[in-house]
């Protein structure tokens, strides 16, 4: 019974957290944010995003239906208390689902990892998964 329960929230949206946070690594910490990313002076993200990290990497995207996204990235780092990560995205084509074209190195300046290319900002929290 719980289990259809469950199946019946998940597939109405009211689930969707928790089934990200199934999906999550061992102490992966999901949160939902506001997020900015800018590339080569364009703006990609504006708004809600799904924002993901762990020991040595943070993902993160926009969901656009079907629950594909439309821009997302990742940030190599060596622990979570890193400054420095390498990053990379999926690039300028919104349909592209590979995150392999480098952003360069990028520096964490409190809510913000950036250099002369990019920038990656969330701002508050507006739900969070643990």
């Amino acid at each position: 019974m719980r289990k259809g329960i469950f199946a019946l929230l998940l597939l109405c949206g009211f689930a969707t957290i928790d089934a990200k946070k199934a999906n999550a690594a061992p102490g992966d910490i999901v949160k939902i944010k506001k997020c900015l990313l800018r590339v080569d002076r364009e703006t990609y993200i504006s708004g809600v995003c799904e924002y993901r990290y762990g020991r040595d990497r943070l993902e993160f995207g926009q969901k656009r239906p079907r629950n594909y996204y439309s821009y997302f990235g990742f940030i190599d780092y060596r622990n979570s208390s890193a400054t420095v990560g390498e990053g990379t995205w999926n690039g300028p084509d919104i349909h592209s689902m590979h995150g392999d074209n480098p952003l360069g190195v990028l520096r964490r300046h409190g809510a913000c990892w950036s250099n002369e290319r990019a920038s990656l900002c969330t701002l508050p929290n507006t739900r969070s998964s643990r």
